[in-house]
């Protein structure tokens, strides 16, 4: 900044007292003398070319100039990436910024998830009795799977999870990473042997009372209907195949009656 103000005084006091006194009251006037204006004002302005030129070829030096050497003004291309750092500079504050406050907002999202996960288990728990599966073996399970993929959605809506993905990070939690494969794959059975009697009971409820708030409540929203028609039917006739589940259908199908 001070090589700015420098350059701009510079100039207005060299150049415009200076230099001008010399070309035009000095040189001008006593060649106008001699030759024409026009050849004379040809002469002046070789001398003036021929006195700045080397400001252009050793980057602002000229020979009347060697006296400011060490408070050199910026050049253009000094100034060019002046500015340019400075916008990346701001830049970099900006997305800092934006940084700082989505760390803030997930720090915030995380508190609230886990004063929510308080009230979500008591709800969770009304809709397995309902349901009819308290007290079975995969129950637990099926609530730590719902648990992580509630906190998912309320970090971010849009996020896209896999079942395998929550599988494994629940199996993690709760029985440690040793064997995890064979592990895994025992408790994804144990959790679709407990929903597929949370179909039975429905079912079985729909069978004596087609009305009953508990089958109209979840008959649709936790399975296929269909499925449960043919579970029902499966009911009446052992002979019949039985109906099939969904299991991301039935998390995403509690979970919206949580929230």
């Amino acid at each position: 900044l001070g090589s700015i103000f420098y350059y701009v005084y510079r100039n207005l006091t060299f150049a415009a007292f200076v230099e001008e006194f010399i070309f035009r009251n000095c040189y001008l006037k006593e060649l106008s003398k001699k030759y024409a204006f026009f050849l004379s004002s040809i002469i002046v302005g070789f001398l003036w070319i021929f006195l700045h030129l080397p400001s252009y070829i050793f980057q602002g030096f000229a020979i009347m100039d060697i006296f400011f050497y060490l408070l050199k003004p910026v050049n253009r291309e000094e100034f060019i990436h002046v500015i340019n750092h400075a916008k990346r500079m701001i830049e970099l504050e900006h997305s800092i910024a934006q940084i700082k406050g989505i760390l803030s907002r997930t720090d915030q999202n995380l508190e609230n998830v886990h004063i929510v996960h308080q009230g979500i288990e008591e709800r969770l728990y009304e809709i397995f009795t309902e349901l009819g599966i308290v007290g079975f073996s995969g129950t637990e399970e099926i609530l730590e799977v719902l648990k992580c993929i509630y906190r998912i959605q309320k970090l971010d809506e849009k996020s896209i999870y896999h079942l395998k993905d929550i599988y494994r990070e629940v199996c993690i939690k709760l029985y440690g990473d040793e064997n995890r494969a064979i592990v895994q794959k025992n408790m994804e059975q144990r959790i679709r042997r407990t929903i597929q009697k949370a179909l039975g009971n429905i079912a079985e409820i729909g069978c004596e009372d087609y009305y009953d708030p508990i089958f109209t409540k979840y008959a649709n929203v936790l399975f296929d209907f269909k499925q449960v028609r043919q579970e029902m039917q499966h009911i009446k006739d052992p002979h019949a195949y039985s109906g099939k589940i969904n299991t991301k259908k039935f998390m995403k199908g509690i979970l919206s009656r949580v929230d």
